[in-house]
């Protein structure tokens, strides 16, 4: 006779096995015994109904449900396909969940070739079901002349970030020197390190977080089918992390904007649902986001969909969300109704406010990200203006407006953003060539190579053409521009990327003149001026400028000899007093918000947080109570 076992023949989710002792015997501990026997009976009561299911309830015809006109009729389909779908994906699961968990054969779970009928019916019912829904999509959007958003699909599908790869841009690896004739460039690794962007999230639900619980005595009549609690659990920690990501939108309760803040979240929920044909119908048993967001019967499937949905919005969706709320009512334009919201087609012919950025950045808080749902260089300005005026720290994979120079962001803060800044390298380069001329006498170059800064200002700021005019005044800097796509062409007389000269010894290369040979850069370059929004676009409605520095210093020289001409222009003595000169009128218009409470004297400049800075307290005031077990859930957002 077999030895008696001495530890129950169980294991947890975590595959770890049980330290209980089995009871007399059996091969399992009381409660996991408990365990198999709800399984197993929960299997049985889901097999019974689907034997009994009524298959007249669907349509398995993939052309009679592209014909169907009935909404209802189609609709019916789909809520039979659904819990049919239910059904097979229950009877697979227990018997996947006895299978890893009990390692037992004393339970009739069917034949092997029963198994592989019903993953084929649940393949086939997926299938259906997307057609069924898709129709019933459709025929809901024909029946609010709606059917444009059939064409609202996203070029690519939502990956970690919604805006660039980690790998620089492949136009941006180089300088402006690429367009001098006849030479060669070789680029430099001098690109600052990028940034891991913050939006995205990090993996998949796929497997369940591991907690360690304290062992707990439950009535063995208490003991659940263990497929019902973990898709309970599943379905309660996708809500809890719905609820966190939701609440870490909010603005601070104090804020003026704390209510538009909330209207704009609901708005992107809208957004996450509206191109989804399954949340779109399920949308249509609610009234409004928040009742939806509220609803507590929802099946795991449809959570896990919002979910997915909620925290893969496009960023171009949040900013039609934001317009939607700014306006929702509109003398001309199409729009089709989701939870009581306006979702409208095309975006209103105007420009954000610089609070309105704010919602942006408490949303997707990526720099490039954001960079992508700008339409013009002014938004990208204004956009640029928020960030440094709040001091909102924003993670810049790609796009920056930190170029990691003392002084940039101010140069930033007036309109000043090129799309990359490279170093040229060593400024002076001597070089001896020992085999010149008829007698082989040596020869001496010295190579200056000037750095170049290519950007697009803004043409609706009268400040841009202050500043292209100090540039053409000012000795050491040439400047080559055009007002627009269509404007013409101005520049210094030199636009000189380097200039040589040379001599038959080094201690003579001093006195001679420079430009004995002239390398200049054609017009070519002013499209690096272009301000990138995507990898395949960028605006040419702006003064296209390229700058170069011909006098002495390095990269650092040159961004305090442009950071002094926009002091001048501003009529301010250093960057502290810039700051203040730009900041203060949008203080006062209340576009950024103070915190007076933190204030300690009435000179001190305490900015009021975008977000709510304790993401619980913001939990509590948005839903009107406290996370289970009183902790907000990792809801994987990378808040950098």
């Amino acid at each position: 006779m077999a030895p008696k076992s001495v530890r129950c023949s169980a294991v947890d989710p975590f595959r770890k096995a049980c330290r209980e002792t089995p009871k007399e015997g059996s091969e399992w501990c009381p409660r996991h015994n408990q365990e198999r026997i709800k399984l197993y009976l929960g299997y049985k009561a889901h097999h019974a109904v689907l034997n009994t299911f009524p298959e007249n309830t669907i349509c398995t015809d993939g052309r009679a449900v592209r014909e169907c006109k009935s909404y209802e009729t189609v609709k019916g389909w789909g809520n039979a396909l659904r819990r049919k779908y239910i059904l097979l994906t229950r009877c697979i699961q227990s018997r996947a969940y006895f299978t890893e968990r009990f390692f037992g054969n004393d339970m009739d779970f069917g034949h092997k070739t029963f198994w592989q009928s019903l993953k084929k019916q649940v393949n086939e019912i997926e299938e259906l079901l997307e057609n069924v829904e898709c129709r019933a999509y459709e025929l809901l959007l024909a029946s609010q002349n709606a059917l444009w958003v059939l064409d609202q699909k996203h070029d690519q599908a939502p990956e970690q970030c919604s805006a660039f790869d980690d790998e620089p841009f492949p136009e941006l690896q180089g300088t402006p020197t690429d367009f001098v004739a006849d030479q060669k460039y070789k680029p430099q690794n001098t690109k600052p390190a990028t940034e891991k962007c913050g939006v995205f999230d990090d993996k998949p639900l796929s497997k369940p977080q591991e907690k360690v619980t304290p062992e707990a005595t439950v009535a063995l009549e208490d003991i659940e089918d263990p497929i019902d609690v973990a898709i309970r659990e599943k379905r309660v920690e996708l809500w809890e992390m719905i609820w966190t990501r939701l609440a870490r939108y909010c603005a601070p309760t104090k804020s003026r904007y704390y209510k538009e803040r909330l209207a704009v979240i609901w708005a992107c929920v809208c957004r996450a649902v509206w191109t989804d044909p399954s949340l779109m119908l399920v949308a249509q048993n609610f009234r409004s986001a928040e009742s939806l967001l509220n609803a507590s019967n929802l099946d795991l499937p449809t959570v896990e969909r919002l979910w997915n949905a909620i925290k893969d919005l496009y960023v171009d969706d949040v900013r039609a969300a934001i317009d939607d709320v700014l306006h929702p009512v509109r003398p001309t334009g199409e729009y089709v109704v989701v939870l009581g919201t306006r979702i409208h087609k095309e975006l209103a012919d105007v420009a954000l406010p610089l609070h309105d950025w704010g919602h942006m950045t408490a949303v997707a808080p990526c720099y490039s990200c954001i960079r992508k749902a700008c339409k013009t260089v002014d938004d990208i300005v204004t956009f640029t203006r928020y960030v440094i005026l709040s001091c909102t720290f924003l993670p810049q994979p790609n796009l920056r407006y930190d170029f990691e120079y003392d002084g940039f962001p101010m140069l930033a803060l007036c309109g000043f953003i090129p799309n990359d800044i490279t170093d040229p390298g060593p400024r002076f380069i001597i070089e001896k060539d020992n085999a010149y001329g008829k007698f082989y006498k040596p020869r001496w170059t010295e190579i200056k190579t000037n750095p170049v800064i290519c950007v697009g200002l803004s043409l609706t700021d009268p400040k841009s053409q202050e500043f292209l005019n100090a540039c053409l005044r000012h000795q050491d800097l040439e400047v080559l521009f055009r007002k627009g796509r269509d404007g013409r062409v101005i520049r210094s007389m030199d636009f000189c990327a380097q200039r040589r000269r040379t001599a038959e010894t080094r201690a003579a290369l001093k006195d001679m003149p420079w430009d004995s040979v002239k390398l200049f850069v054609d017009e070519g370059v002013l499209g690096k001026a272009l301000p990138i929004v995507t990898l395949g676009r960028r605006l040419d409605d702006c003064f296209q400028v390229g700058i170069i520095d011909d006098g002495d210093g390095d990269m650092h020289d040159f961004v305090d000899k442009l950071l002094q001409i926009w002091l001048d222009i501003y009529d301010v003595k250093d960057a502290p007093e810039l700051f203040r000169e730009i900041g203060i009128p949008y203080l006062e218009n209340y576009e950024v918000e103070m915190d007076m409470g933190a204030r300690k004297t009435c000179s001190d400049f305490v900015i009021l947080s975008n977000t709510a800075p304790d993401v619980l307290i913001s939990y509590k005031h948005l839903w009107g109570r406290a996370p289970r077990e009183g902790q907000l859930v990792d809801d994987k957002m990378n808040t950098m």
